[in-house]
């Protein structure tokens, strides 16, 4: 095995030694200054103090009441049965005005138990277990800890020596305590005997001592890990590793198990599966292939799209970290995950598929019945229609904001804030933890937040949760003082679409009947999505969207949302009659079948060449070079994209230039980049008077337009897009519309050239070397800008003429997040001449160095040589350093050029998909 992965230690064994008496060992782990004002060591009694946040021991909610209870804010069974036999509704007039009688003394009170009828080991084993649940934070209940060992029986030398029938004889509330008590006291008997709980093939998670899960900071006290399930020893032995020193919650661990299996699996049919030293990229790919067709072991039925990928993200991070922890060495570096080929594409869903979005109609029909919400849970002063009133206004928070489940339980009192009189969200983005966000809210939900607040502030709360808007239920949450969001998506809600009697999907069956929904796909997470469909069903633009949802992409607001098959229909009626050809003359189609069935979606327009059109744009003989082309068919839908298209070729040009690229491929370039130019310059005066006509523009990303792959916008008929403005639709307001966007166009085009301008400056004092690109990269502007701007171009076109008369420095690199796939090439083949001109330097200054010695070594004093290698030395030292910054430099623009490579790879998949359904 060490000849296989040296850096896999071998199965551990637990040495052979003396071990002390269990009891004896248990005895020196116990804390002899354990709760002081509440355990009495001499008598073994421990009397509950209602000052410690850790004891369920309050006092009787009656005033004048001395008696104990154990949940808080309650009443005890005496003034309870006063309560219920004077028939007072108002708790709070019984609690003041209730005198209770004389009360006798009991041996032990509610508050109390003890451990002197038990055995010393016992009692070592009981406290030993409670000290450790101190360490916790649970809640000690005396009244369960007397319950419990009220049943154990007489003479009891150990908890160890119960059979396995006896928690099934306890009660539900007594068997919870004694599994507790026995989980402790399982992890101590391991750690007295010195065993190792990982040495084995199966791991106990009581005795590994692992977190349960993410947002779980407890530890797992059920359940196995079996590694057995891993065929290959050598991949059992590195997950086990794995798993000891990366410490992953429970949960993580199991999915990459579970993920290795699948992978162990595919190996099995592998020649060299159980010799990690031949391990192949073809062997890596067996495995993925694997993760695509891997089924669920219980059902039979294949993974959902969406948990395959899940798996196969869960084997890259396993192989990451078990490189960086050394566990692989010996595997060679060609077994790896490759971006390029080893991906799991994501299914195209069903046309009219609104992804996991609830329905509007069933939203309405869960409102309908969001009074059968709640749960029969009464407890620390709340009855069950103070828990239905929380219940139901988390739904209608989760379900008005769209904020994620554990965003809206995590609301602070004081949540809603005005901001310029209108109400405004304060929460927390915890996922990508930027907090203090902020949410623009309608009064209707503002409203419902304040009359919660007012409902709650009337409730009594513990400590914990007095800060939160939905505090925790129960007593047993110290460590979080708000509800779970967990606890409520798979227990409230889930009960709740449950109870309701009916509720029905859209359309009917073969019968005529109405099709009943799939509760299972009713979720909380559902109404986040919903929220996003609603938004953009109304018409808001993605970019704005994307801010209402707190994403960093806007493909990520993307996915939360479709459009529908009706939405993409009026679409194509708005833009067929405005298509061109590509010299840029009209030729719209005046009906839409015809759109359709003629042309088919390519990058940057539509084609109608007919067997192109045929294959579904698969059969073009000049691809990607679509503006020398008589079938080539653009709209104005496709302008943004055209103007990315200009903007690459340009940049594309400037690396080719730099590269010393033949003259062919230049005028390759200048005829690309004219061509679209031409359709560029003429699609927008076809969209004016289309627009003067009745038609509409589909150029723009206000309300009624969304934005497709590669920047397409695409106006959404039969959205309000005048009405939301206040405006008749009149020839006259839409040339007083036009001419305002005409102004804040100019205002902006002037604002963009005085910073490109400034940019173009700063630039050139800084002695950085001036480009197109980099100038638009820098200013934030297109490269179209730069170039089509006379004045910006004439200051770009000077400071490069000013800098090649004069010279400048080398440019510092770029920043990631503006670079693009030329720019990253020039900067590449840059750093390349510089790396190899620093070597050049380098071997000559060795052979000179050589030479200069060798000749002079007996003429030069000794001191005067001492001098000189010394000098030479620093000299080489500069040389080294500079020469690994360079290195380090081509390294991080390597780097750049390939996430720009896997950018540009995934665009161009979204964007085939993109083309089947306009099919």
């Amino acid at each position: 095995m060490s000849a296989v992965l040296v850096a896999v230690p071998q199965p551990r064994h637990t040495e052979t030694r003396d071990l002390p008496h269990w009891s004896e060992w248990l005895v020196g782990q116990l804390d002899p200054y354990w709760r002081p004002d509440e355990w009495d060591g001499k008598t073994n009694v421990f009397t509950g103090s209602v000052d410690n946040p850790l004891t369920a021991a309050h006092y009787c909610r009656v005033v004048r009441c001395t008696a104990m209870v154990e949940a808080f804010n309650s009443y005890c069974s005496a003034c309870e049965y006063h309560r219920r036999k004077k028939k007072m509704e108002d708790r709070a007039d019984f609690a003041e005005t209730h005198h209770p009688g004389v009360r006798y003394a009991r041996k032990i009170g509610k508050s109390q138990f003890t451990l002197a009828p038990l055995s010393a080991t016992v009692r070592t084993e009981i406290l030993y277990a409670l000290q450790q649940r101190d360490q916790m934070e649970v809640i000690l209940v005396p009244a369960r800890v007397r319950h419990l060992t009220a049943k154990l029986p007489a003479g009891l030398g150990s908890l160890f020596d119960l059979g396995q029938g006896f928690p099934a004889s306890l009660e539900k509330l007594q068997s919870a305590t004694f599994r507790g008590l026995m989980d402790q006291l399982v992890r101590a008997r391991t750690e007295h005997e010195g065993s190792d709980p990982t040495a084995g093939d199966i791991w106990d998670c009581r005795l590994v001592g692992l977190l349960a899960g993410k947002g779980r900071e407890y530890r797992a006290t059920s359940g196995t890990i079996d590694f057995t399930r891993l065929r290959q020893t050598w991949l059992r032995e590195v997950a086990k590793e794995y798993g000891r020193q990366v410490r992953p919650t429970v949960i993580e661990l199991r999915f990459t198990v579970q993920a290795a299996s699948i992978a162990s699996a595919a190996l099995v049919s592998r020649p060299c599966g159980d010799m990690p030293g031949k391990l192949q990229l073809a062997d890596m790919s067996t495995v993925v292939d694997a993760f695509r067709t891997a089924v669920n072991p219980k059902t039979r039925k294949p993974y959902g799209d969406k948990h395959r990928r899940a798996l196969l993200g869960h084997w890259r991070r396993f192989l990451e970290r078990a490189r960086l922890l050394g566990l692989m060495d010996e595997v060679p570096g060609a077994f790896a995950l490759s971006p390029a080929f080893h991906q799991i594409d994501a299914q195209e869903d069903a046309e009219d598929e609104l992804g996991r979005a609830i329905p509007e109609h069933v939203i309405a029909q869960l409102d309908e019945h969001l009074h059968l919400i709640g749960t029969s849970y009464e407890r620390g002063g709340w009855t069950s229609s103070d828990y239905a009133r929380m219940y139901a206004a988390y739904y209608r928070i989760v379900r008005d904001t769209g904020r994620r489940p554990e965003e809206a339980a995590r609301l602070k009192r004081g949540c809603v804030k005005r901001v310029d009189g209108k109400p405004t969200l304060i929460y927390d983005n915890l996922k990508r933890r930027r907090y203090g966000r902020r949410l623009p809210i309608t009064e209707a939900t503002a409203r419902d937040i304040e009359a919660w607040e007012k409902d709650l502030s009337v409730l009594p709360v513990r400590d914990r949760g007095e800060d939160w808007l939905f505090p925790a239920p129960g007593q047993n949450r110290t460590l979080r003082g708000h509800m779970s969001a967990h606890h409520y998506s798979s227990h409230i809600f889930r009960t709740w679409v449950n109870r309701v009697p009916s509720l029905l999907a859209e359309g009917i069956d073969d019968e005529g009947d109405p099709v009943p929904l799939d509760r299972s796909e009713i979720t909380v997470y559902g109404l986040r999505h919903a929220y996003a469909q609603r938004h953009a069903d109304a018409g808001v633009p993605v970019d704005h969207l994307r801010e209402l949802m707190d994403h960093r992409e806007i493909d990520t607001t993307m996915g939360y949302f479709k459009v529908s098959l009706e939405r993409k229909r009026k679409a194509v009626e708005r833009v067929a009659p405005l298509t061109t050809d590509r010299h840029g003359n009209s030729h719209g189609y005046s009906d839409v079948l015809a759109y359709e069935g003629q042309t088919v979606a390519v990058p940057y327009g539509g084609c109608s060449e007919p067997s192109n059109v045929k294959a579904g744009g698969q059969h073009c003989r000049i691809r990607f070079q679509c503006a020398g082309c008589d079938f080539y068919r653009p709209d104005p839908s496709y302008l943004p994209a055209l103007e990315q298209q200009i903007a690459e070729l340009r940049a594309d040009k400037e690396a080719a230039l730099a590269m010393g690229a033949a003259n062919w491929v230049i005028r390759n370039f200048d005829d690309q980049i004219t061509g679209y130019d031409k359709s560029l310059g003429q699609m927008p005066e076809h969209a004016g008077t289309a627009s003067r006509t009745g038609t509409g523009s589909c150029r723009g990303s206000g309300p009624g337009t969304a934005q497709g792959p590669v920047g397409r916008r695409v106006h959404l008929a039969g959205e309000p897009e005048d009405q939301g403005r206040g405006m008749s639709g009149t020839a006259s307001s839409r040339d007083a519309r036009v001419a305002r966007l005409r102004q804040a166009r100019q205002a902006d085009s002037t604002a963009k050239s005085v910073r490109t301008q400034a940019v173009v400056r700063d630039m050139l004092q800084a002695g950085q070397r001036i480009s197109f690109a980099r100038v638009a990269r820098e200013a934030g502007v297109s490269t179209w800008f730069v170039y089509n701007q006379p004045v910006v171009k004439a200051a770009v076109r000077d400071a490069m003429s000013d800098q090649a008369h004069h010279g400048t420095e080398a440019a510092a690199a770029p920043r990631s997040e503006r670079t693009t796939p030329a720019s990253l090439h020039v900067d590449l083949a840059f750093a390349r001449e510089q790396i190899q001109d620093l070597k050049r330097e380098r071997d000559g200054l060795k052979r000179r160095v050589q030479l200069a010695l060798g000749a002079e070594i007996d003429n030069v004093a000794r001191a005067d040589l001492v001098s000189r290698i010394q000098d030479l030395e620093h000299r080489n030292r500069v040389l080294a350093t500079d020469l690994s910054e360079a290195r380090a430099r081509a390294e991080r623009l390597a780097e750049q050029h390939r996430e720009a490579e896997e950018t540009v790879a995934s665009l161009r998949l979204a964007l085939r998909k993109a083309i089947r359904p306009v099919r």
